[in-house]
């Protein structure tokens, strides 16, 4: 696909997520070309398992508020998933939204080269709630870096005794 198709297909999606409401023309096609992105460039064996586990398994997510996820036909679901834990808080909770919104309107990150006061703060709290004396945090984008984390960790604490080795 050329630059300008990308682009242009791009705006299609931004105006999707910029409109309040989708036409029925509109719904049946982010259905199926979400489907066929996923199959072609995720994971085509994922949407094996959500047929194996599901009466329907193109329900295409649109809104989520509270406990619940609505899709794009208005479907309901109570979400009992929970595995992102902001929704702990329960989707779109005004607060924390309110909060979120201020900061984009700021800054929506910080460079990584000046002292970010935002990291200071949740350290100091996250410091402040976890029992034990635990008084530095490292923060990670996902799993892996925490892991990778955890075993430098423990070869320090070890002395470098331990190594695994493949």
């Amino acid at each position: 696909m050329a630059y300008e198709e990308v682009s242009k297909e791009l705006e299609r999606v931004i105006a999707y997520i910029k409109s309040g409401d989708c036409t029925d023309e509109d719904k049946r096609r982010i259905t199926k070309e979400t489907i066929q992105n996923i199959e072609t460039y995720v994971n085509p064996g994922w949407l094996q398992y959500r047929k194996a586990m599901s009466t329907n398994h193109a329900v295409v997510e649109k809104r989520d508020y509270g406990n619940y996820i609505k899709g794009l036909y208005g479907e309901k679901f109570i979400d009992c998933f929970g595995g992102f834990g902001i929704f702990t808080c329960g989707h779109h909770n005004e607060e924390i939204v309110d909060v979120v919104r201020s900061q984009l309107d700021r800054q929506a990150l910080h460079s990584q080269e000046l002292l970010d006061p935002l990291r200071g703060y949740l350290a100091k709290a996250v410091s402040g709630i976890t029992p034990g004396d635990l008084q530095k945090c490292f923060f990670t984008n996902g799993g892996a870096e925490a892991v990778e984390m955890a075993l430098k960790l423990a070869r320090i604490a070890t002395g470098g005794r331990y190594f695994i080795s493949w």
